[in-house]
């Protein structure tokens, strides 16, 4: 029985380590598409205050 315990440590351990990694990525892309998004509009902003209105070149 002892013998067990440090290959289920290993594996519990692996387990973690890997939702770690994948929650890391996902906090990762999130983030990546909210900055998107932020300078997305960040560049509709400044595009209609340079036409002031006036419809595209």
């Amino acid at each position: 029985m002892s013998n067990d315990l440090p290959q289920v440590a290993s594996a519990l351990l692996s387990n973690i380590r890997e939702l770690l990694s994948q929650g890391r990525k996902q906090v990762l892309q999130a983030f990546n598409s909210a900055m998107v998004q932020t300078y997305w509009e960040i560049g509709r902003l400044i595009v209609e205050d340079e036409q002031q209105g006036k419809p595209q070149c």
